[in-house]
């Protein structure tokens, strides 16, 4: 049955369906040890491209093949260097997120609205996008495994003081969204990366600033030289994402997105009913009834139809306009308020149904262990560091040095910051306790022992309590001392240093 629109509002409704496939929103799947550990997660997502040096040579192929054919290049020399090692691994970090762009785009969802990793960003519209699927979103997060798994195995082959660098200019980094093989300015990094760290105002301001002072150093067009020290940091940031990624997939949210596709479905039925029925009843107004018509062929119109029939719908008379909806709905008012918002409606569906489902108890462990792993290449980021004696270029700086982005680090942060760490490795090994509301003092929720043995995560009882009961224990209980000093160390800058520092 052909999908008819039956107003300008039910037009945009099916070009929601058609060119943005927002048929489902998922909210947070798991959020560990607070807010700012899954807004690290996000963040992650877009920016973590920091994170790749590169040569010369690499750098300009970025610039001038695009990733995936500077991949080919690199990959098609005879001998491969450490320095060049590295540089594939930061192609190939980077050509994972460009992947999962160009997957969003693929199925024409280009909002920012989606609190995921790589779902953090606007993105260029998709004219003509193709029907998003049930497991769209879980292939999108076993691709980016097995390219967070390859890039690592690429890291780990580097020998340990083999003394690997390369220089990467962020100007040259871009990402080919659209697949056409041609830069674009909504396709470059810095554009994307300031979405994820600044709000529009914001990044307007800054824009703003820089375009007034030409002469200021500019962050999104500073040289990074990265090294062995920040090889570990890469590593990091590849098991962050990969330890999200375990998450999402262990709780399986394809049967969920499918009811909503589904429900979807159901409702565009009935919008053809009428909208067949209210091309019959507009006999003798031949205007209306001809962009009825139009509209019934909705499915086959080129972008520019489209955009040339939501023109006439705005510009009907507010006569003809009530005409047309109260042939339609029976009154003049378009559609029910709640209508504008029905994706939120399906979000908070798809989220609170698959949290009860049973996770996959080894997805469950593998996250863990890459979040413990992630914790291990902090250390040994840090401790390279602090005994690094040059000044060239940084990405992190030590206490003597000054990063190429501009971004002072106070003294003594990078030792704040494993504290902060070390509180969060404790809980994932069950050595600290995670508080809850209703606990009495020395008692908590053992996220350990839910990782071995881990349940649904019914919203309405895991906020009363009753689910937690299996997981607590008496014991010393997590506190907010290291990261209130933490905090109050870096002072306003703690949101986005938590980012950086990962």
């Amino acid at each position: 049955m052909r999908k008819i629109p039956t107003s300008f509002m039910d037009l945009k409704f099916l070009r929601e369906k058609f060119s943005k496939a927002r048929y489902f929103e998922i909210e947070r799947f798991f959020i560990f040890h607070g807010g700012h550990f899954l807004r690290t997660f996000l963040f992650a997502a877009a920016t973590s491209s920091f994170a790749i040096g590169a040569q010369a040579a690499p750098s300009d192929m970025i610039r001038e093949q695009g990733l995936a054919n500077a991949i080919a290049t690199l990959e098609g020399q005879t001998e491969m260097s450490p320095s060049d090692q590295l540089a594939l691994s930061g192609m190939t970090f980077l050509r994972a997120i460009e992947t999962a762009y160009q997957t969003r785009w693929q199925v024409g969802y280009v909002s920012d609205d989606l609190p995921l990793p790589l779902f953090s960003n606007a993105l260029s519209p998709n004219p003509s996008p193709n029907a998003i699927k049930a497991d769209t979103l879980s292939l999108l997060f076993e691709n980016v495994l097995n390219d967070m798994g390859e890039m690592d195995a690429i890291l780990a082959a580097i020998p340990v003081g083999s003394d690997p660098v390369f220089e990467l200019s962020l100007a040259d980094v871009w990402f080919d969204i659209n697949m056409n093989g041609t830069r674009e300015k909504t396709e470059d990094f810095g554009k994307i990366a300031l979405q994820t760290t600044m709000n529009p105002w914001e990044i307007q301001k800054l824009e703003t600033t820089l375009a007034n002072n030409p002469a200021a150093p500019n962050p999104m067009q500073a040289t990074i030289r990265f090294d062995e020290a920040d090889l570990h940091w890469l590593r990091a940031y590849g098991h962050v994402i990969s330890g999200v990624s375990e998450l999402i997939l262990a709780f399986d949210p394809q049967p969920e997105i499918q009811k909503a596709l589904d429900l979807r479905e159901a409702l565009n039925d009935q919008r053809t009913h009428m909208i067949v029925a209210a091309v019959e009843k507009l006999d003798g107004h031949p205007k209306l009834q001809a962009l009825a018509q139009q509209a019934a062929e909705f499915d086959s119109l080129s972008p520019d139809e489209v955009q040339a029939l939501e023109a006439s719908f705005a510009a009907l008379s507010s006569q003809e306009s009530d005409l047309y909806h109260t042939t339609i709905y029976g009154e003049p008012s378009s559609r029910n308020f709640l209508n504008d918002e029905e994706h939120f409606v399906d979000m908070a569906a798809v989220f609170v149904e698959t949290l009860r489902h049973q996770p996959d108890q080894t997805r469950v462990e593998k996250a863990r262990n890459h979040l413990l792993a992630m914790l291990g290449h902090n250390r040994n980021f840090w401790q390279l560091i602090d005994a690094e004696t040059d000044n060239k270029n940084e990405w992190i700086a030590n206490d003597f040095q000054q990063s190429a982005l501009g971004v002072e680090l106070p003294e003594g942060t990078g030792d704040a910051w494993l504290a902060v760490l070390g509180d969060m490795e404790k809980v994932l090994q069950g050595e600290l306790l995670v508080p809850f509301w209703r606990y009495a003092f020395g008692h908590g929720i053992d996220l350990n022992s839910w990782v071995e043995n881990p349940s649904p995560l019914n919203v309405v009882e895991w906020f009363q309590g009753t689910s937690t009961l299996p997981y607590a224990r008496q014991g010393e209980v997590i506190t907010t001392k290291n990261w209130d000093e933490f905090q109050s160390l870096v002072q306003q800058q703690s949101g986005f240093l938590v980012f950086m520092l990962n």
